[in-house]
């Protein structure tokens, strides 16, 4: 059955990227409303609406969009949301981009969790693969399957030693996924985070909320799992994947594939699925 929380809470922090602090007020919805964000800071407020927004272009974010109102770095959100079966949820931000607490979605988690899930009275959508749908470029992959159970197959490959060539496949439940994924925090390579703010990226970022890898490891940090890295993209795409609006049953297929290329495949997905 579809679920929503059972009452509402709050989530204060800065955005990874922007640095701007923000507070989310998430309130329960009902049956059938869907996971709805709404920026309140701008006037008038935009909703934009996971079942029908608009898909940003933005690097190393997932960014929602609707009459030109963006809402940035919605992943980690979107995979706690998915972890914990939640389908109906109103998502009120004062800002554009999305709280990065520690760095993965174990915040979201632990909030929504302590807040109480509620169950609803219609049955949860699912998007049943019944062929192959994929996108590639370059040497990144992405790709989902028929399967009779949600399952993701992922290969990082890193040229730095402390990284290298990870590979998972595993079979998702909210269990599994809640111990496995869930705390994999995201990461960047030392020689890339002078160019991230640079570009105006990472200005929330520290060496506490984000793996900041040089050859050895982690800077001034230590890991959460072997291969927190390879996690951590298995998290954000999983919460990309969620904003088909749906539970997935198929075995996802993915090769050094980031947001861009886990949006083309929501985009495909969306398309056959109509």
């Amino acid at each position: 059955m579809q679920k929503t929380i059972a009452h509402e809470t709050t989530i204060e922090g800065i955005g990874l990227h922007s640095g701007q602090k923000v507070t989310l007020r998430l309130k329960p919805l009902g049956p059938g409303e869907g996971i709805v964000f709404k920026r309140v800071d701008v006037t008038p407020p935009q909703v934009i609406k996971v079942k029908d927004f608009e898909f940003g272009t933005h690097e190393r974010r997932t960014t929602m969009a609707k009459g030109g109102i963006e809402i940035h770095t919605v992943e980690h959100l979107m995979a706690a949301l998915w972890a914990l079966s939640i389908d109906n949820i109103m998502v009120e931000i004062d800002g554009i981009e999305m709280p990065g607490l520690d760095g993965s979605a174990l915040g979201y988690y632990d909030c929504l969790k302590k807040t109480g899930v509620k169950e609803l009275t219609v049955p949860e959508r699912v998007i049943v693969i019944k062929e192959a749908v994929w996108c590639e470029r370059k040497d990144a992959f992405i790709g989902i399957f028929p399967s009779d159970t949600f399952r993701v197959s992922y290969i990082l490959d890193v040229p730095v030693p402390s990284i290298g060539r990870q590979c998972l496949d595993m079979a998702f439940n909210n269990e599994n996924f809640s111990r496995e994924v869930i705390g994999a925090r995201t990461f960047c390579l030392r020689q890339e985070a002078e160019m991230l703010l640079k570009m105006g990226l990472g200005k929330g970022a520290n060496t506490t909320n984000t793996l900041v890898m040089d050859m050895n490891g982690p800077i001034d940090n230590t890991l959460r799992f072997p291969d927190e890295p390879l996690r951590h993209k298995v998290l954000d795409l999983v919460g990309d994947l969620y904003l088909t609006g749906a539970f997935l049953k198929g075995r996802v297929v993915a090769i050094k594939s980031g947001h861009e290329l886990n949006m083309e495949l929501v985009k495909k997905i969306k398309e056959f699925s109509i």
